[in-house]
Parts: structure tokens; C-alpha cells; sequence
């Protein structure tokens, strides 16, 4: 397998995964726009199986890329936080909706390090480094909004979450193409 054209988390013959699930997430996100009376609860449920589905993908492909490759288990403990947080959305509402803008925030707050960081690992050998540096810095800067003001995010919750996870489906969609063996891999 040629280093050279592998991205930083090796090749996976379940990229489709990210492909479906970034489609699901635009969808989500317009579905989120279109109802936003909805509201609050209907945010935390889609959020919640949106975490356990990119939970369990992110931990199929960390398990079947190579050992070789630097940075899967990143993407088991990712999965794993991400599955534990969707299943608390889901399981406890009443609470979910009283933190919700502290449970955006750490999400964020997580992911955007994550991204941040392999994104200084991936500059000038990998396609979409770039992709991650945007992603790292617009998580950060979301989790410090929800943060420091979880009163005044709960109105924006639903709005927000609208184009996050737009965003966030897009990323996964071009990502899922640089996962994608190769005729050679």
C-alpha cells in the first residue's frame, strides 16, 4: 500500500458508513430548519441516534483499518464518548434538555480538539487537512459560545444544530471519499 496516498486514518472498505450518515445528517439538518416549533426535544432525540450512529461507525472503520495507521484508537475512544452521550440523550430527556447546551459544548469542545490536532498532522500529506482545521476551529469556537452562555443557547439550539448538522454531513460525505480504498489497496 502506498503511504503516500493514504489519509490519516488508512483506508476503510466501510466508507460508505460516512457517506450514508453525512447524507442522513443534511437531511437532519433540514428536516431541523423546516420544523423548528418542534423544538428542543426533537433536537436532543435526532442528536442522540445521530451520536450513536457516527459512535458505531466511527469504531467499524477504527477497527478495520491497519494498526499501523496512527490515530485509530482516537476514533474507538471517540466512538465509544459518542455512544455513551447519545444513549444519555436518548434515555433521559428531562435531563437531556436541561443540559443539553453543556453536553453541545463538551461535544464540541472534544471534537474540535480532535480536529484541530489532526489537522497539524495531516498538513501538506493528505487531501482535506484543511477540511479538519476548518471543522477544528468552528467546533471550538461553538463550544465556547454554548459554554459561557447555556441560557441564552437554548433558543439557538435548534437553529444551530439545523446547520451543524448540515456541516457536519457535508465533512462526513467528503471525508468518506478520501476513506475509500483505492483499486491498489
Amino acid at each position: 500500500m502506498n503511504n503516500s496516498v493514504l489519509n490519516f486514518w488508512g483506508k476503510s472498505s466501510y466508507w460508505w458508513l460516512y457517506l450514508i450518515l453525512g447524507a442522513m445528517l443534511v437531511l437532519s439538518g433540514f428536516w431541523v430548519m423546516w420544523q423548528p416549533a418542534l423544538g428542543y426535544e426533537t433536537v436532543a432525540i435526532l442528536f442522540g441516534w445521530s451520536l450513536l450512529a457516527v459512535g458505531i461507525s466511527q469504531i467499524a472503520i477504527a477497527a478495520s483499518v491497519k494498526r499501523a495507521m496512527s490515530g485509530w484508537g482516537w476514533w474507538i475512544a471517540g466512538g465509544i464518548i459518542d455512544i455513551m452521550i447519545g444513549l444519555f440523550l436518548l434515555f433521559d430527556l428531562g435531563y437531556t434538555e436541561a443540559v443539553l447546551p453543556y453536553i453541545f459544548g463538551f461535544i464540541f469542545l472534544f471534537k474540535g480538539i480532535s480536529n484541530f490536532v489532526s489537522s497539524l498532522m495531516m498538513v501538506g500529506k493528505y487531501k482535506y487537512w484543511w477540511l479538519y482545521l476548518i471543522n477544528g476551529i468552528l467546533l471550538l469556537v461553538l463550544s465556547w459560545m454554548f459554554l459561557m452562555a447555556p441560557a441564552s443557547a437554548v433558543f439557538t439550539i435548534v437553529f444551530m444544530a439545523a446547520f451543524l448538522y448540515m456541516y457536519w454531513g457535508f465533512s462526513l460525505m467528503a471525508f468518506s471519499f478520501d476513506l475509500k480504498p483505492g483499486k491498489n489497496d
